[in-house]
């Protein structure tokens, strides 16, 4: 390869490299959002129901319950100001 094809692609890729960091340059942030505190209370529970019939045959019952409510309020979170 002759110099001037290296010094066109050693050009090239510091031009590609700038305009990069300017394109990520001027992208805003992501907002900040506020810290809510877990529940004391766990989300997650199971129970369990053992069933024997007159002729000794068992059934077993199991029920798993889960909730996804995060926070202790109904209202929802309020957005970090700008």
């Amino acid at each position: 390869m002759s110099r001037r094809v290296i010094l066109w692609i050693v050009a090239g890729a510091i031009c590609l490299h700038a305009g990069v960091f300017l394109l990520i340059a001027n992208l805003k942030p992501l907002p900040e959002l506020p810290y809510i505190a877990p529940r004391k209370k766990p989300n997650f529970s199971a129970s369990e129901l053992l069933i024997t019939n007159e002729a000794g045959e068992s059934t077993r019952i199991r029920e798993f319950t889960v909730s996804t409510r995060l926070t202790e309020t109904d209202r929802p979170p309020i957005p970090a100001a700008k």
